[in-house]
């Protein structure tokens, strides 16, 4: 059974936090500019997370007309298999609807979730969630999209 989300709150600078129930789990997301957005995790990131990943995903999508996902794992040593499969789901979708204008880069320290990733891209048919193993490689990606592109940590 899913756990509720304990509390969203909108940060000082404008971006959201959401808190897993048992506060052992949260995700701080940041729109930047231009389809853009910055995922932050803290935690095992549980099937509760999906909605608001998905309607991010989406805002993203009919306001620019793109989704480019940078996600910031270091703090989070895994994503459940419902989490996963909710995700990729909807990307199967988004990619068919928006013509693959929908990325996502992973900041991660495990080789296992870096697996799992070869496997959803090969469901995805194509390679649009890319892992990233240093931070300051995945940092050059994000400045590809946005040149002051930089990670905002969870305090």
């Amino acid at each position: 059974m899913a756990k509720k989300l304990l509390s969203k709150r909108i940060l000082p600078d404008g971006g959201k936090l959401f808190v897993s129930e048992d506060g052992a789990a949260a995700c701080q997301m940041h729109h930047l500019e231009n389809g853009v957005t910055l995922h932050t995790c803290k935690g095992t990131i549980g099937v509760e997370f999906a909605a608001e990943v998905i309607a991010d995903g989406n805002q993203q999508l009919l306001q620019h007309g793109r989704c480019i996902y940078m996600v910031d794992c270091w703090d989070s040593p895994r994503m459940t298999g419902e989490f996963r499969d909710a995700v990729v789901e909807w990307m199967l979708d988004a990619l068919r609807r928006y013509d693959g204008k929908l990325e996502a880069h992973l900041l991660i320290r495990s080789a296992v979730t870096s697996m799992v990733v070869g496997i959803a891209n090969m469901v995805l048919r194509r390679k649009s969630v890319k892992t990233y193993s240093s931070i300051p490689d995945w940092t050059n990606a994000g400045k590809t999209h946005l040149p002051l592109f930089r990670r905002r940590p969870i305090p």
